[in-house]
């Protein structure tokens, strides 16, 4: 599940299909991204509205925290060896 939280409360939730309930909690003051339930060697590629890389990471056994840098348009791919990508667009 992918929660977007805004100033009026969760403003979005999408579903994520994984094998394993996966949430992606937005934290709208800080931009701070937390992910649980990934499935270890999952990598999230976050793009801009402008479709450039800005954030890249890859679960280990620690949790992974990533931040958004502005305000504006993403899209996040969740991708893993053995699974299909997943691909979300959101506003922050």
């Amino acid at each position: 599940m992918l929660y977007l939280r805004g100033s009026e409360g969760i403003t979005q939730h999408m579903e994520i299909d994984f094998d394993k309930d996966v949430k992606v909690k937005l934290e709208d003051v800080t931009g701070a991204l937390a992910f649980e339930g990934l499935a270890e060697k999952s990598v999230i590629s976050l793009y801009d509205g402008k479709g450039e890389l800005v954030l890249y990471g890859k679960k280990g056994t620690a949790p992974l925290e990533l931040t958004l840098p502005e305000r504006g348009t993403y899209v996040m791919v969740i991708g893993h060896p053995t699974l299909r990508a997943v691909v979300r667009s959101f506003e922050y």
